[in-house]
């Protein structure tokens, strides 16, 4: 079972370590290339993209019955594309935006404008916040992997890593019996 449980950690880790390097490339390619996609459906309108080291969405809701379903992808090479493309800052710099949330990189906004059945939101993220839980995981593998090859050094106690010098046959933190420097050497070979 401690087995599976390392493998699952062990995976987990490498998964969170490649969703870090692919965050940080799409950041660092977000400032070159504007990458937007837009699913437009019944009811709501769905814009998400990455600009500037920012994932931003955009949502519409209004009715209209008429509607077909559509997705639409744009990539520019820093530009916004056509005129029904747009950025997010944008929708930011409306009368009618109310900013509920502006800190540290994070917007939460919506607009209502003169039309009554339709509310606009806006979300940005920015992606070095996205990257800080997936590099959780491979900090703590980092950290325990120190601490393991601390405890496994020769003259510590194989338990706890307390320094053996002062008393080489028996652990005075622990009470552990210390394993013979001979046996040590003979297994690191």
């Amino acid at each position: 079972m401690k087995r599976m449980l390392r493998w699952l950690l062990n995976g987990l880790t490498a998964l969170s370590i490649l969703l870090c390097v692919a965050i940080t490339v799409f950041s660092i390619r977000s400032y070159r290339i504007y990458d937007f996609y837009r699913h437009i459906g019944v009811n709501t309108t769905q814009e998400w993209g990455l600009d500037h080291g920012r994932f931003f969405l955009i949502t519409e809701h209004f009715f209209q019955p008429d509607r077909k379903r559509r997705w639409f992808h744009h990539s520019a090479w820093g530009a916004p594309g056509p005129p029904e493309y747009r950025y997010w800052s944008d929708f930011y710099v409306h009368d009618d935006v109310q900013p509920l949330i502006e800190f540290a990189g994070f917007i939460i906004a919506a607009r209502h404008p003169e039309d009554p059945i339709r509310v606009e939101r806006l979300i940005v993220v920015p992606l070095w916040a996205i990257c800080i839980p997936f590099a959780c995981l491979p900090l703590r593998w980092l950290i325990t992997r120190r601490q393991c090859q601390r405890l496994r050094q020769p003259g510590r106690c194989s338990k706890c890593g307390y320094d053996l010098r002062a008393t080489p046959d028996r652990c005075p933190e622990c009470g552990t019996l210390a394993v013979p420097l001979d046996t040590v050497r003979k297994r690191t070979g």
